[in-house]
């Protein structure tokens, strides 16, 4: 019996896998299947293959075919491949876009001055830089304060990043860079933490003698015994603080707490927070003692006469010139 069979037979081949069906991508594992359509005269299929090249016959297996693609790659056209029990061959083929990976970014403080332990005291500039990925390409990214993704930038190569600026003061607000590819793969870049301190502390000098109560700012203590003593206090915020008695060089060594006596001295506090921010105050406090340089005037409560003389017995009394309401009053004078 002669048996003839001229006509190849017909194939076609199926993907299936997630797909980015705006720009033909798939982001998951592509399973690639081989069926036959048309067996031409019938002569019956003897095997079945797939190859990346269509000069090549890959041939693997008579039944029907399946191969599943792992790999990132861009625009590969995989071929099937047919032959009947006659000898005559087919192909047919597919064009697949395999990209499982998200894209990346690089994002990161780009202007603001720096404070101390990890501040800012100005405005802070957060910068975002996707990373332009080997395969299906970035097309939207965005820089933010919230971790949900976002995707308000188109990007271009004339638009490829995004800097965003935090004004207002903060004790810790997370930045985040959100990226997104053809192939639909996203991905959410965590960023800096900015802390933003522009309030400077403040401080005032205080004093008191042992007959008055805490006075602020420049003083003068007469009479006044014992010492005076000084002590700065410090507001809004400052962890660090120092005094200085006659200089006003900055110290920040805790001294909050001196005294004087006998003397006039310039008293300089300093106060610093945590971001750096510092504040100054000053003050001039006097310590004038009982004696030692009081000046003072005696008074006699007799009746006055003619020539110096007195007509009536009196009592003689020592006024403090430099102090109100301290006399002393000396026996009665017959």
């Amino acid at each position: 019996m002669i048996q003839i069979d001229k006509t190849a037979p017909t194939c076609k081949i199926t993907p299936s896998g997630d797909n980015d069906l705006t720009n033909g991508w798939y982001n998951t594992n592509v399973t690639l299947t081989l069926t036959v359509e048309g067996v031409g005269d019938n002569a019956g299929i003897a095997k079945t293959g797939y190859s990346t090249s269509e000069s090549v016959n890959n041939f693997k297996t008579s039944a029907v075919y399946t191969e599943t693609l792992t790999s990132d790659f861009d625009a590969t056209y995989y071929y099937g491949h047919i032959q009947d029990k006659a000898g005559n061959t087919t192909r047919c083929s597919i064009t697949i876009k395999r990209d499982v990976t998200a894209p990346y970014c690089s994002i990161y403080i780009s202007s603001g001055t720096e404070g101390d332990n990890g501040w800012y005291r100005s405005t802070v500039g957060i910068t975002g830089k996707p990373t332009r990925e080997y395969n299906s390409g970035l097309t939207a990214f965005d820089v933010n304060a919230s971790s949900s993704g976002s995707y308000g930038e188109t990007y271009s190569s004339s638009n490829s990043s995004k800097t965003v600026y935090h004004s207002s003061d903060t004790s810790g607000t997370r930045y985040y860079c959100h990226t997104k590819d053809k192939a639909g793969n996203t991905r959410t870049t965590t960023g800096p933490l900015v802390k933003k301190d522009t309030v400077k502390p403040s401080c005032e000098i205080r004093s008191k003698s042992n007959f008055s109560g805490w006075n602020t700012g420049t003083q003068s203590y007469k009479p006044a015994w014992g010492a005076v003593q000084v002590s700065l206090y410090n507001k809004d915020g400052a962890t660090s603080w120092g005094m200085n008695m006659g200089s006003s060089s900055a110290v920040y060594n805790g001294m909050t707490k001196m005294s004087i006596q006998m003397a006039t001295n310039t008293f300089y506090g300093f106060t610093k927070d945590d971001a750096g921010n510092t504040s100054s105050c000053s003050a001039t406090v006097t310590h004038s003692f009982l004696f030692g340089g009081s000046t003072c005037s005696l008074s006699f409560s007799g009746t006055k006469g003619s020539n110096g003389w007195y007509t009536s017995s009196g009592r003689v009394t020592i006024n403090r010139d430099d102090a109100a309401d301290f006399d002393w009053t000396v026996n009665d004078v017959d």
